[in-house]
């Protein structure tokens, strides 16, 4: 039963193995460093049942990074504010998240573009990749003509890299990052009849979930500002056939996304606490993608090979929890009132 659990764990194995040897320097197009410095774990515990969890936000800065972004230098004819530059630019072109960073002075290093200061470059970025896929023509193009309108606007001239070879950088990254794309995935089954979506959600609400940005989704936060939501269950809806005003929830799933949080935050520890609350609250059982019943205990053995996995991040700059690992592995967020 353990080796069918939908996380894999006999595709994990593959997968150690496979992100090994690309960490182990055997594919020289694309270049993964170490981090400069490790990441400063946060330990976050997670929500108490009943309680209402401290809002989120993910309007933290992230630094530019040339191994993850189109980058485009726009300079200045005279200093520019940056409250301006912030307003020339979307956050996002189809499903890919644009950047922006600044220097004051031409011999400063590149900083956030804060509205009250005045620059005398910009930094345009666009994501090559992330879960969606790899950046299209079509959105590098209209990156392209967003920096032209971006540069013409403040009178500034900009130096535009070459289209064709950031569309292989980008196929290039997709083909190698797909590898680290790993979720935990289980079924939450009724022991009788489904549940309406209402009662799911409303046991679900008591437990400490909220809803997400997307149809169908709900989010697990932790009680920490800017972090991001690492837990997430989904379902699927079909209309009753007794009565069509009620909405019943099909293919429970609860999920943990390994990329979201660093391990020192113990968020699988956390997972498995959630899905033992749920078991208890709802009458319920779980299983894995295939429908076969399992136990809590079935799960520990992927806890380990999730260590493995961590092991093998850590040698990398996508070590879950870090700012790359989050930016290229995007994942839902709070709904917004």
């Amino acid at each position: 039963m353990q080796e069918s659990i939908y996380f894999g764990l006999a595709a994990l194995v593959l997968v150690l193995i496979v992100v090994w040897y690309f960490l182990s320097g055997k594919n020289p197009k694309i270049d993964i460093m170490p981090l400069d410095e490790p990441i400063e774990p946060t330990v976050a515990p997670p929500v108490p049942a009943g309680k209402t969890p401290y809002p989120i936000g993910s309007s933290r800065h992230f630094q530019q990074n040339e191994k993850l972004e189109t980058l485009v230098v726009v300079h200045c004819e005279k200093p520019t504010k940056g409250e301006l530059a912030l307003v020339l630019l979307p956050p996002m072109i189809g499903s890919k998240s644009l950047s922006i960073e600044g220097k004051i002075a031409s011999n400063e290093a590149w900083k956030e573009v804060l509205p009250d200061q005045e620059f005398q470059k910009f930094r345009l970025g666009m994501l090559r990749y992330n879960r969606q896929g790899a950046v299209t023509e079509v959105e590098y193009s209209e990156f392209l003509t967003r920096c032209d309108h971006f540069a013409l606007s403040i009178s500034a001239t900009l130096e535009p890299p070459d289209m064709e070879n950031e569309i292989k950088l980008a196929k290039k990254m997709e083909e190698f990052l797909e590898r680290f794309n790993q979720r935990v995935s289980i079924q939450i089954l009724p022991k009788s009849a489904n549940w309406s979506v209402s009662i799911l959600k409303e046991n679900c609400f008591r437990v400490g979930f909220l809803a997400s940005n997307q149809n169908r989704v709900l989010v697990y936060p932790l009680l920490r500002k800017d972090a991001p939501i690492a837990i997430y269950l989904e379902w699927e809806s079909q209309v009753s056939d007794e009565d069509h005003s009620i909405e019943k929830a099909d293919k429970v799933m609860l999920n943990f996304d390994i990329m979201q949080l660093d391990r020192a935050s113990n968020p699988f520890q956390d997972f498995l606490q959630i899905v033992a609350i749920l078991i208890r609250m709802m009458d319920a059982q779980i299983a894995n993608f295939e429908g076969h019943i399992m136990t809590l205990e079935d799960l520990q053995p992927t806890g380990k090979l999730i260590e493995e996995y961590y092991d093998l991040l850590d040698k990398s700059i996508f070590s879950a929890g870090s700012d790359c690992a989050r930016r290229v592995f995007d994942s839902f967020s709070i709904a917004q009132p």
